[in-house]
């Protein structure tokens, strides 16, 4: 539930186009069903606002974005409502005890309780909003490990076969040493690139003048991985030593010496076997869960008010 950190710059609202306008017709009115398990509008209303908290104004007003949020927030709740309705036909119920200890690992990440409510209040949800969704959330994840549990374990052919497809996954990245010199004025950074030429060191000219923290350590970045950043990445083409060409970010520009180089390679098999059966294995879980689901469609009543559905859109304040 780490969603509950992020602090929205605008607050977004619902609203639903209407030809009577009387809040009392749609708000009650079933916008999705499976079976007999109803999301009415203002509930809907809700969820589309908060999926929508991580855009900005000039994005929410994109069709696309609307479109593909509203979609997201139908299957959310189709699969949360055949997960309930299985739940309850197998006769699986969490344990208010386990239920209890995972709402207080959510909560050890804030400093106390008050900071707790204050972040889902910033998110708009109440507390015991927030609890059913959060118990809903656990138990599609209790729903997901029964249906999964009796999957065979992967064989080591698999395992290979897999290794040998997806060589990538299996690889370190290259890694540079780095020691750097950054200033906000190109003009500044291209008289110390002069100095540099007449001899100075760049450890010595890094203390004195860059701008970013590690010039207290004479410049001295350390080890960065390849496409950490493009700054990086085009000095590695540069090979070892140092360059005198300047490069652009948004910390300002940078003077870059590559120290020392570490290319990639390939791992062994044998060392990263724990790693390809744990991929191989969510791959069948994933493939179990998605056949249970579209049996679970085939067997269950959904309808989708798809005209209410268009007319629920978003609108920013403030």
């Amino acid at each position: 539930m780490s969603h509950l950190k992020f602090i929205a710059t605008l607050a977004f609202t619902t609203s639903l186009l209407s030809c009577t306008g009387a809040h009392n017709k749609w708000s009650s009115a079933p916008v999705v069903k499976v079976d007999s398990v109803e999301l009415l509008a203002t509930d809907f209303s809700q969820r589309l606002a908060l999926k929508l908290k991580s855009f900005d104004a000039l994005t929410v007003k994109d069709t696309n974005v609307i479109s593909r949020a509203r979609s997201e927030v139908v299957d959310e709740f189709i699969i949360e409502a055949l997960s309930l309705k299985w739940a309850q036909e197998q006769g699986l119920q969490l344990k208010s005890s386990l239920i209890k200890e995972e709402v207080m690992k959510v909560k050890k990440a804030y400093p106390d309780e008050l900071s707790f409510k204050m972040a889902l209040a910033e998110e708009g949800l109440t507390l015991s909003l927030w609890l059913k969704n959060f118990r809903n959330t656990l138990l599609q994840k209790y729903v997901f490990e029964k249906v999964t549990e009796n999957l065979e374990t992967p064989s080591e052919e698999e395992l290979k076969e897999y290794y040998k497809n997806n060589p990538g996954e299996f690889r370190t990245v290259d890694k540079v040493k780095i020691r750097q010199i950054v200033l906000e004025s190109e003009n500044n950074a291209q008289r110390l690139v002069n100095e540099l030429k007449k001899g100075r060191k760049l450890s010595e000219l890094a203390k004195k003048y860059s701008i970013t923290p590690e010039a207290d350590n004479e410049g001295l970045l350390g080890w960065v991985e390849a496409g950490t950043n493009k700054v990086f990445d085009e000095a590695l083409k540069q090979g070892r030593g140092l360059s005198y060409k300047l490069h652009q970010s948004n910390f300002g520009f940078h003077i870059i010496e590559i120290l020392d180089i570490k290319k990639g390679k390939q791992l062994n098999f044998k060392d990263v076997k724990d790693s390809v059966a744990n991929k191989v294995l969510a791959q069948k879980k994933q493939k179990a869960f998605s056949q249970w689901l579209e049996s679970q469609l085939r067997s269950s009543h959904i309808y989708k008010n798809e005209d209410l559905i268009q007319a629920i859109y978003a609108e920013t304040k403030g």
